[in-house]
């Protein structure tokens, strides 16, 4: 063996960042795979990816009943969990234009955002003010916009925080609509903490929203509720 192909042999006994980090910013480019989905392809990914949605709201669930409470973490939690969804909204409401979107060049300026919270929402929110009344919309739009704020706040600057008592509600509120609005088929466990955050954060005292009909889709949400595990059985 030569001198060089020892030197060769001795730097490759370890791992390199470089290369790792390489590897993984050219695997976040490629969404060659997502092309051409069959319905089956696209069941299982959107079963797949509400599960995840499901994790995250366990965490944030878990949160209330320990000593780990701090809204600093819940809105953040809550947050992605928000983005998460909307982006599943956005390939329900058209697969192939909203992933044509996404998996554009973000650094090119024309795509600038594809991938962010602010453009998701500005996506769903054209097509939830077809599906929606005025005042609904209105209030999704509120809930939308509360929930990026306290996410991007708690998210960068998380040295203090402020909360109002009549928001959460309003926010698994409106949780409840996009599941039943986009067809999204929930873990059963999902169904139980949307549902049970919104009774439990019912304002039995003070000033509340005014009721701009969400009722409808709540008790609609058990009919998206699925026997699927949401952890795997090891």
């Amino acid at each position: 063996m030569s001198a060089k192909e020892r030197d060769n042999s001795q730097r490759n006994i370890h791992l390199d960042f470089k290369v790792i980090h390489k590897e993984c910013s050219e695997f976040y480019k490629d969404y060659s795979a997502f092309v051409k989905f069959t319905e089956k392809k696209k069941e299982r990914f959107f079963t797949d990816n509400l599960k995840v949605f499901t994790r995250y709201l366990y965490l944030a669930e878990s949160l209330g009943n320990n000593d780990l409470m701090d809204m600093k973490v819940n809105y953040t939690l809550l947050g992605v969990s928000y983005e998460f969804i909307l982006k599943i909204c956005a390939l329900k409401i058209n697969w192939d234009e909203y992933l044509e979107t996404y998996k554009a060049d973000p650094k090119e300026k024309s795509n600038s955002g594809n991938r962010k919270f602010e453009y998701v929402k500005q996506y769903v929110s054209k097509d939830l003010k077809i599906k929606l009344t005025r005042k609904q919309y209105k209030r999704s739009q509120e809930i939308i916009n509360f929930v990026q704020l306290q996410r991007n706040h708690f998210a960068h600057s998380p040295f203090k925080g402020k909360d109002h008592y009549a928001v959460t509600k309003q926010i698994y509120e409106f949780m409840a609509v996009l599941v039943v609005l986009y067809k999204l088929k929930l873990p059963k466990e999902a169904v139980e903490i949307i549902k049970g955050n919104i009774t439990k954060h019912k304002v039995l005292s003070g000033m509340d929203f005014e009721d701009v009909g969400f009722k409808q889709y709540i008790q609609n949400l058990d009919n998206f509720a699925i026997d699927v595990p949401l952890f795997p059985d090891w």
